[in-house]
């Protein structure tokens, strides 16, 4: 998770598809080149000691020359290699940003569209000058080949014309001799040359291993074993946890939670509040302490027979850009078209579903633009019924919903909740009443928990912010003033 929110996807794409390819383009005929070449030169060369061992010698002299600077070039082509890769995954970037439908859409609100065209061209005649740069890298190294290549025959016509004087060797073999220089010169140097491509692709090399040589962040026990079905109790022990070695984003957090019950989180923005329910399915894993489901400290079960029994349900769900059917099968397969249907339904989208021309097998676009933010976090309420896990986790999961529809979704959700263990991060009030136990988070420590009677009663910092906030008509919200919701407070 740390890799995915730390690098860009521009950097990824390249190295998965350019720096990929650019290895393959080298590799795919090199061993065969290699071997024929070198039977070509050890055949040549033989055939030239067998007529003349002093002009092979002759002949073989200028080799060197091919060799020694196919470092040098060899060099300088991966240093410009690695920064055109690092370009064109800058370009890569730049395209993906712009060109997708949040991009394009905002570069249009904010007439940017010359702008970002020109940003565009910049890096591009960049991208472009670097391969110019490469391409032209060592043009004088095949000029010195070129060079000695012509020079070969005229030692050997030299020498060969000095043996001839004392009648050591005739015409006919001086020029067989030199017609055999090709078929010498020529392996070397394209030797040499793959000898340059493959130093170049090592710079590719450079750029995949950094991310095949990377640690798994998240890894199973030797000995892990499968999750058993779970009840649901969940408990934090002591429980810290980092993103970077600079700052503590948890601190001991500790709390226990029964099966059946629903716990709501409240805390201004960076709390922890996401980090805890992050902790959970094993996203990341803690720094310090225990986290145990039924006992069981998440360390060691297998990732999948953990994660297949909790549902998640983001602020922002993530929509595939496919039909609302295959968004559905994705959280279970081998479902049938009723428990499509009934999922959709629980979820309050199965009436808007009919509504549409192709019904269940409708695009719904790229990040499901096709659909607005209530039904495309409905749709993800269904691909979360679908899976039927045993514990929920909603992460502002109504946030885009009206107050109807929020109404609809929480009592057909209630059902499902009574069963299994539940973490709702939300700020509404009617949620955070509804729930068994409360966790007020605060610079990522536990500073109060209870029942809203309990925590009101008690005189805590939970009251204070709710007669700050709420009382005012505004949006309940820990530390973060809201929109304003007063038919909500009159009704409650």
């Amino acid at each position: 998770m740390h890799f995915f929110s730390t690098v860009k996807p521009g950097e990824i794409i390249t190295r998965l598809t350019s720096d990929a390819e650019g290895i393959r383009s080298v590799f795919s005929g090199t061993i065969v080149s290699i071997l024929q070449n070198v039977l070509i030169l050890l055949s040549t060369a033989l055939a030239l000691f067998s007529m003349n061992w002093q002009l092979a010698l002759v002949g073989m002299f200028v080799i060197p020359s091919f060799i020694f600077p196919t470092r040098k070039v060899g060099k300088v082509r991966w240093r410009i290699a690695a920064e055109t890769q690092k370009k064109a995954a800058e370009l890569n970037e730049l395209i993906q940003e712009t060109l997708s439908i949040s991009g394009s859409t905002l570069i249009k609100i904010f007439t940017k569209e010359k702008t970002a065209y020109e940003n565009f061209a910049k890096v591009n005649r960049e991208v472009t000058a670097l391969h110019i740069k490469e391409s032209l890298a060592g043009r004088w190294f095949r000029m010195v080949v070129q060079i000695f290549t012509s020079i070969g025959p005229l030692i050997i016509y030299f020498y060969g014309g000095y043996l001839f004087i004392k009648d050591e060797i005739t015409i006919g073999a001086i020029i067989a001799f030199v017609t055999m220089l090709n078929r010498l010169y020529g392996p070397v140097s394209r030797l040499s040359n793959i000898h340059i491509d493959v130093t170049r692709s090592l710079a590719l090399f450079e750029r995949i291993f950094d991310y095949l040589d990377m640690k798994h962040e998240i890894t199973e026990a030797p000995n892990a074993f499968p999750l058993p079905p779970l009840k649901g109790r969940v408990e934090f022990k002591n429980v810290s946890f980092a993103y970077t070695d600079r700052q503590e984003t948890l601190k001991k957090v500790s709390f226990s939670v029964e099966p059946g019950q629903m716990v709501a989180l409240v805390g201004p923005s960076g709390a922890g509040k996401t980090t805890i329910t992050n902790l959970i399915p094993r996203l990341y894993d803690v720094t310090a302490g225990q986290i145990l489901i039924d006992g069981i400290d998440l360390r060691a079960v297998t990732l999948e027979s953990l994660r297949s029994q909790i549902g998640i349900v983001m602020q922002d769900p993530y929509i595939f850009n496919g039909t609302i059917r295959q968004n559905l099968l994705f959280a279970k397969p081998d479902a049938t078209e009723a428990e499509l249907v009934a999922a959709c339904q629980a979820a309050y989208l199965h009436e808007f579903i009919q509504t549409l021309p192709e019904g269940y097998d409708t695009l719904v676009g790229n990040r499901g633009i096709k659909l607005s933010g209530g039904e495309k976090q409905r749709l993800s309420l269904a691909q979360m019924i679908l899976k039927e896990p045993r514990i929920i986790i909603l992460d502002e999961a109504t946030s885009a919903l009206d107050s109807v529809s929020e109404a609809l979704i929480q009592k057909a959700l209630a059902p499902l909740l009574k069963t299994r263990t539940s973490f709702v991060i939300a700020h509404r009030l009617s949620t955070i009443i509804a729930a068994d136990l409360i966790l007020v988070i605060n610079h990522g420590e536990v500073v109060e928990a209870g029942k809203h009677e309990e925590l009101l009663q008690a005189n805590t910092l939970y009251k204070e912010l709710y007669d700050k906030q709420f009382k005012t008509g505004q949006k309940f919200q820990f530390g973060v003033p809201g929109r304003e919701e007063t038919a909500e407070a009159e009704e409650l």
